[in-house]
């Protein structure tokens, strides 16, 4: 399913969500649950006709949208609708502030779960409980021994971070082989702990550059462009995040791989 937030015209993302459902009567089915005939909806698709908001919610049900995904679908449908400059001019600031808000990669990436606050504290005040966590579900590395070796980690090190873990239900410990549990957790971009999470993994990010291994990427610069711009390629960067993580979840674990990417305003 496309995201409603990568669209600038409700009729472009109905066509390629409809494309994308490789369903024979996908159409038929939408104008269905629209309560209308599918020939209207080829006109609302060709240009002829527009949804009205009880359509609309109609289709983004029909679609699987969620709460906030509905609300961005509807305002653009009522965008095609608007009867005055004004009112349209409105409309699209109130899109713009909506697409801002869901930059917020916890808003856009499906989240599995997140700890307690007080766990919060003590899993990203060292990257090493983010990376046993992780590291658990490559099949070579589920043992304290594998781990030690492989994260250059002490034994002793491990072992404390996998009682943290086993203690949370992240980890499990099967007749000495280790089991990952819930491994995708959420820090909301505004929590204390934030920082700290970012500043582990820049930190290794730049002990990977002292090793100069191949095939590795680095990249940092700085660029000029128009806030318009800045603001697109702020959404493009958010897909590609999101594209990645999804290939990841069905990917086999095989290699532990460190990602980091910013796009920030440089301000005195």
């Amino acid at each position: 399913m496309p995201s409603v937030f990568e669209y600038e015209d409700y009729k472009a993302f109905l066509k390629e969500a409809i494309r994308r459902r490789q369903q024979r009567g996908s159409r038929t089915a939408l104008a269905r649950a629209m309560g209308c005939q599918s020939a209207y909806v080829t006109h609302v698709l060709g240009g002829q006709a527009e949804l009205s908001l009880e359509q609309g919610e109609r289709a983004s049900f029909f679609l699987g949208l969620t709460e906030s995904e509905t609300g961005f679908f509807l305002l653009l449908v009522q965008i095609r609708r608007a009867g005055s400059a004004p009112l349209k001019e409105l409309l699209l600031k109130q899109k713009e502030r909506l697409k801002a808000k869901q930059s917020g990669l916890g808003d856009r990436i499906r989240i599995s779960g997140s700890l307690r606050t007080p766990d919060r504290a003590l899993y990203y005040s060292d990257w090493k409980y983010a990376a046993v966590h992780v590291a658990v579900t490559i099949p070579s590395l589920r043992t304290e021994d594998a781990l030690a070796r492989h994260l250059g980690l002490s034994k002793s090190a491990v072992r404390e971070t996998l009682l943290f873990l086993k203690a949370k239900g992240l980890v499990t410990d099967r007749q000495g082989h280790l089991i990952p549990g819930k491994t995708v957790l959420h820090l909301p971009a505004d929590s204390p702990w934030i920082s700290a999470h970012h500043r582990n993994w820049r930190l290794k990010s730049l002990e990977s550059l002292c090793r100069q291994s191949p095939g590795e990427l680095h990249y940092s610069g700085v660029v000029s462009c128009s806030d318009d711009d800045r603001l697109k390629i702020q959404e493009a960067l958010t897909k590609t995040l999101r594209e990645i993580l999804e290939q990841v979840q069905t990917s086999p674990e095989e290699k532990l791989v460190g990602l980091g990417i910013d796009w920030f305003q440089v301000n005195g």
